[in-house]
């Protein structure tokens, strides 16, 4: 048995086991980074040491005890192949939560990238909205500023033309207003000469009325002596009573002319 085990030490599940525990050290190592390759080279160091070491005490330990009873051996092998088994078992533990926590670390990294991009995107298409809104804003205001010069010119210009038309009126107003004070003047100054001409012949009329109130007293006067005379005379004198008539009436008909 313990030359067996010290020339085919491959049957204890030795070799292989330290050749698979290598390559698997070694394709987790080539996996991640430098950091963590270096993290996992030493306790693939250590396996490796151990192991040797195991193997050499083992077959050093069935090369002295090969004369003691089988029993001794077969426990001293059991002891060191589940004392290896127990190191290859916390060192692929060990590795398997490395590997765990470096997807875990990796999905979080995905997962702030993720949530980064989706945050740049979203900030992107909200600064787009809100240049859009600006620009819609910038083609109402420039849309209304359009409509208002069109509205302050069609307002402007019937203004205009109402002014115009308001000038044209006052202009004609005027125009009679100056006609009429023209007129007013002429009738003023008519006024003023049938005023006078009134006056004149009220102040003619004023000398008829006294130059008849004069005769009516020459003729009461002349009556009284015509009949005083009549009946000094006896009514014999006709004609000396007309020519006394007209001799008082000649002036008053040549007033009336």
């Amino acid at each position: 048995m313990a030359v067996q085990a010290q020339l085919y030490p491959e049957r204890l599940g030795l070799l292989p086991m330290g050749g698979q525990q290598d390559c698997i050290l070694n394709d987790h190592v080539s996996e991640f980074d430098a950091d963590r390759g270096f993290a996992f080279q030493e306790p693939q160091q250590q396996y490796l040491f151990l192991d040797q070491n195991n193997s050499q005490n083992f077959c050093f330990d069935c090369n002295i005890g090969a004369s003691s009873s089988s029993s001794s051996y077969s426990t001293t092998c059991d002891s060191s192949f589940s004392m290896f088994l127990s190191q290859c078992l916390d060192v692929q533990l060990d590795m398997q939560r490395r590997e765990v926590d470096c997807m875990l670390q990796l999905q979080a990294l995905v997962l702030v990238a993720f949530i980064l991009c989706f945050g740049l995107q979203k900030s992107r298409s909200i600064s787009q909205k809100q240049m859009q809104a600006e620009r819609l804003r910038f083609a109402l205001q420039q849309q209304r500023k359009q409509q208002l010069g069109i509205i302050l010119k069609s307002v402007e210009s019937k203004v205009s033309s109402l002014i115009r038309q308001n000038e044209e009126k006052l202009a004609q107003a005027t125009k009679k207003t100056m006609e009429l004070e023209v007129c007013l003047r002429k009738v003023e100054q008519e006024s003023e000469q049938w005023q006078r001409l009134a006056r004149e012949k009220e102040a003619v009329v004023v000398d008829l009325s006294n130059t008849l109130e004069r005769i009516r007293e020459r003729l009461v006067t002349t009556s009284n002596k015509v009949q005083d005379a009549e009946s000094f005379c006896c009514g014999s004198c006709t004609s000396a009573r007309a020519n006394l008539a007209k001799h008082f009436l000649a002036p008053a008909l040549s007033v009336n002319q």
